[in-house]
């Protein structure tokens, strides 16, 4: 069963991340270390709850 497609406005509240911004081959040494900063930063913010300090804003997500 297909439903009727129409569309919709949301209001998506403001969020706080982390990003890369950039061009270039993914695959480039500079990017995989890019990444790794960014899994570092996104896994240590992750765990600053269990350390005792919440930062204003956390939610609970999972770094892949």
């Amino acid at each position: 069963m297909q439903k009727d497609k129409q569309s919709e406005l949301i209001t998506v509240p403001k969020l706080k991340f982390l990003m890369l911004k950039g061009k270039g081959n993914p695959n480039s040494e500079v990017f995989s270390k890019k990444i790794g900063v960014l899994y570092s930063l996104a896994y240590a913010i992750r765990m600053m709850p269990r350390q005792g300090y919440t930062p204003e804003g956390y939610f609970e997500c999972t770094v892949k």
